[in-house]
């Protein structure tokens, strides 16, 4: 907090508390008849009072950013992601039970729960992602920001690879 200098605010406290000069006070004396009258505006053309109009406020840049974006796309995938975690059909659970051997499995060679366990390390994987960029929101210095590009490309590549398994 910036301190100010006493030395303006002793000119102003002299100034209002200094005793005023005789041809104030006497013109203090002529007006004190009454209550005070609010001042004197002149009406404009029309007769109206003059309205006064504020400066036009532009805003230059929008609050939401490609970040906020961004995460409010995973923050869906996410969701979407849990919903289609919790629920699987029937068909493919008695088809493709860990109690089967992986020959004998129908839908895609893998069985229900390493298609849960791969679908479960899919959702951390977007949790962490937009944990780091949540976190590339708050930056303070760049060299921090290129640390969280460089965590955000490890994990896109590492769910990248998961996929392609």
């Amino acid at each position: 907090m910036r301190r100010l200098s006493p030395l303006p605010l002793l000119a102003l406290l002299v100034l209002l508390c200094a005793p005023r000069s005789a041809a104030a006070k006497s013109e203090t004396a002529d007006n004190d008849d009454g209550p005070p009258r609010p001042a004197h505006t002149s009406p404009n053309e029309k007769g109206e009072d003059r309205v006064q109009q504020l400066p036009e406020l532009v805003i230059s840049s929008s609050r939401i950013t490609a970040l906020d974006v961004q995460i409010g796309k995973l923050t869906k995938k996410i969701d979407r992601a849990r919903r289609r975690l919790k629920k699987s059909s029937s068909l493919d659970e008695s088809l493709n039970t860990d109690d089967i051997p992986k020959l004998l499995s129908i839908l895609g060679g893998y069985t229900t729960g390493q298609r849960k366990s791969l679908a479960r390390e899919r959702l951390m994987l977007m949790e962490a992602e937009r944990s780091i960029l949540e976190a590339m929101k708050h930056v303070r210095s760049y060299r921090e920001e290129q640390e969280l590009k460089t965590q955000l490309h490890t994990l896109k590549s590492m769910a990248l690879l998961l996929e392609q398994s």
